[in-house]
């Protein structure tokens, strides 16, 4: 598995279990990718769009599928259509669309999910507990795309 994130997460997405860690704010990123994967890769997952994106399309193999669940540095809807003649897909998510449209599969998959974490399956890291009247900070911690992991707000 092959995680890109900004210069500072480096090592935390190795920690979670990444092979290779790229910077994709560095221009050669992508030559990092096609070096360890030269047939291209098969599942781009994507949260930050723009041209992060774009040059994630260029690193699908044949008959690859990009799923794009956000756009934090916006540009979500300037996919070059002609990125997608080798056989690729790009397809979004959304998890409040998912509830909305299949509700009872949604909750039946998150009963599965919450189901691995309870049974010591699945994990995840928290970056901060916050109190509630701090809500404020963990949204200038989003905002500034400065955490790893989740942020928790208490009463």
């Amino acid at each position: 598995m092959i995680g890109a994130a900004s210069g500072g997460k480096l090592e935390f997405v190795q920690a979670v279990g990444a092979d290779l860690a790229v910077d994709y704010a560095v221009p050669d990123w992508p030559e990092r990718v096609r070096a360890a994967v030269p047939a291209g890769v098969d599942v781009v997952l994507d949260a930050v769009g723009g041209e992060v994106l774009r040059q994630s399309l260029g690193l699908l193999a044949p008959f690859g599928r990009a799923v794009v669940y956000g756009a934090a540095s916006g540009g979500a809807d300037e996919i070059p259509v002609s990125s997608l003649f080798a056989l690729r897909t790009v397809t979004g998510f959304n998890l409040t669309a998912w509830r909305r449209f299949a509700p009872d599969r949604a909750r039946a998959e998150m009963a599965e999910v919450a189901a691995l974490f309870a049974g010591g399956r699945l994990r995840t890291s928290v970056h901060a507990e916050l109190p509630l009247a701090e809500a404020a900070t963990a949204h200038k911690l989003m905002e500034e795309r400065a955490h790893t992991g989740r942020l928790l707000l208490r009463p």
